[in-house]
């Protein structure tokens, strides 16, 4: 996989002006929405599979990784959906949130932040973010597939689970368990959604949108919003994404790069 550079650096007048407006004293609630390009630096790929942590275009048995993290191959073969799930956290559990999870995490300083994100690698809640919507899930809750078993459990990692070909099982129902996030097929999950239409209720002031496709709908919708209301909208990847038009600035520059920068100088104008 290789990451487009950008090889100009970002205008001094792009840093002024977004910090201008984030010293406004009408500038309160900021929303971050990040993708996997957010966790470049962390190690992580940036696109393919569940929350973006599979990144080959091939599997060792012949199917599509989204055909394998795909709701009916959880149901029909959990074996095999299990293989990879296993591979996929294995290769997460090295890895750790970066500057750019961090300085997010910084900004509930002088600002109600709230983090919309569709990665399951955790990393803005271990980097300290406290209202974080995990609109795909996450991969270290592990919950019961049982119809009428509400087991969960947050866990550190899957090395207390059993290898395969045996199954992980419900300590309670003896059925299916698996991590809590979005298959391939699968419907978002309704409270995460009500959680977000619940910080829908008061404008934005300002919207960063860091390291995402922005391909689906529910991820271009707080853009389009905070564009309605005036608010001003930030887009962050290496390339142009189909809504990048939208955007009041829309910079070609890694997330950690661009957000340390961004802290820094509004810290500097604090000060003066």
């Amino acid at each position: 996989m290789v990451l487009s550079q950008s090889k100009e650096p970002i205008a001094s007048e792009v840093f002024e002006e977004i910090v201008k407006i984030l010293h406004k004293e009408t500038t309160k609630r900021i929303l971050f929405i990040t993708g996997a390009g957010i966790s470049v630096a962390s190690g992580l790929p940036t696109y393919r599979g569940v929350g973006g942590l599979y990144n080959e275009t091939e599997t060792a048995d012949d199917l599509p990784i989204e055909e394998i993290l795909s709701a009916h191959v959880m149901k029909d073969n959990p074996a095999l959906a299990w293989k990879y799930l296993y591979e996929m956290e294995n290769f997460l559990r090295s890895k750790q949130p970066n500057a750019a999870h961090k300085t997010i995490a910084k900004f509930e300083q002088f600002f109600q932040t709230i983090v919309l994100t569709q990665n399951i690698d955790a990393f803005h809640r271990k980097a300290g973010s406290s209202a974080v919507v995990e609109i795909h899930g996450t991969m270290h809750k592990l919950v019961c597939t049982g119809a009428t078993c509400d087991w969960e459990a947050e866990v550190r990692d899957f090395t207390h689970l059993p290898a395969l070909p045996q199954l992980p099982l419900c300590s309670v129902c003896g059925k299916l368990i698996r991590p809590n996030v979005v298959l391939f097929g699968e419907a978002l999950p309704k409270q995460a959604l009500l959680v977000l239409h619940q910080h829908y209720g008061e404008p934005f002031d300002v919207v960063f949108s860091i390291g995402t496709t922005s391909y689906f709908p529910y991820i271009q919708a707080p853009v389009h919003r905070a564009k309605a209301a005036r608010a001003l909208t930030i887009e962050i990847n290496p390339i142009p994404t189909i809504i990048s038009d939208v955007f009041d600035y829309s910079l070609r520059i890694e997330a950690d790069t661009f957000l340390v920068a961004l802290w820094e100088n509004y810290l500097r104008r604090l000060k003066t």
